[in-house]
């Protein structure tokens, strides 16, 4: 990671004290973003249930003190962005309590004075569908994912948005 630039992408305490013990070995620090799972149930640290939001933010913090890792960003991935929801004050919507659960974690961190300076939720549906939903500026980037392979969303209202791929991928699934 550190002899190519690159930034990782923190899925658990341990792995980032792991990560941590590696770079601190190689006398590097590893520029990182945080994944928060909160209800895709893919990876990151865990805050799926409002109840663990408190435990996630321990952890985050202790990630946040390991001297071989710069803590970047902070990120979750809404799990049904594209479907449903027309607007972010859907109650009841899974994607709303994804984004109240980061916001929550993000929050109690900037309360702490560890708030990641790039902070982002938004995947190429989000940031589609809710171009808006960025509230009081405390978000700070986009992840365009699919769009960026020719996979059009739909806006709102159900058109869809024309996008073009503007590369190819192919790699091995590790996770």
């Amino acid at each position: 990671l550190a002899e190519y630039g690159l930034t990782a992408t923190v899925l658990s305490l341990d792995y980032a004290r792991a990560l941590s013990e590696k770079a601190a070995e190689q006398g590097v620090k590893v520029p990182c973003h945080i994944a928060l799972d909160t209800g895709m149930n893919r990876i990151g640290i865990s805050a799926c249930a409002d109840e663990e939001v408190a435990a996630a933010v321990r952890d985050i913090e202790t990630v946040c003190e390991l001297d071989a890792l710069s803590v970047e960003g902070l990120f979750t991935h809404l799990a049904k962005a594209d479907e449903g929801v027309t607007e972010m004050t859907d109650e009841g919507s899974l994607t709303l309590r994804q984004y109240r659960r980061y916001a929550a974690v993000l929050n109690a961190l900037t309360e702490r004075g560890k708030r990641p300076r790039i902070c982002h939720v938004c995947n190429s549906a989000a940031a589609v569908r809710f171009p808006d939903y960025i509230p009081e500026g405390c978000l700070d980037a986009v992840r365009l994912g699919i769009s960026l392979y020719g996979y059009g969303v739909d806006a709102p209202d159900g058109t869809p948005v024309a996008s073009s791929p503007v590369m190819r991928l192919c790699t091995s699934v590790v996770h």
